[in-house]
C-alpha cells in the first residue's frame, strides 16, 4: 500500500480494529500461527 493512499490505509485500519475488538484476529493468528504465536489483549 502506498503511503499516500490514505482512504485506502483507514479502511484497513478500520477492519482490522473491529477484529481486534471482536476476536477474529486473535482467532485468526492462532489458528495460522499455533497457541504460542502473540495475541492481542
Amino acid at each position: 500500500m502506498r503511503k499516500s493512499d490514505t482512504e485506502l490505509k483507514a479502511k484497513f485500519d478500520t477492519a482490522i480494529e473491529a477484529m481486534i475488538a471482536d476476536g477474529t484476529l486473535n482467532t485468526m493468528i492462532t489458528k495460522w500461527f499455533g497457541e504460542e504465536a502473540g495475541t492481542f489483549e
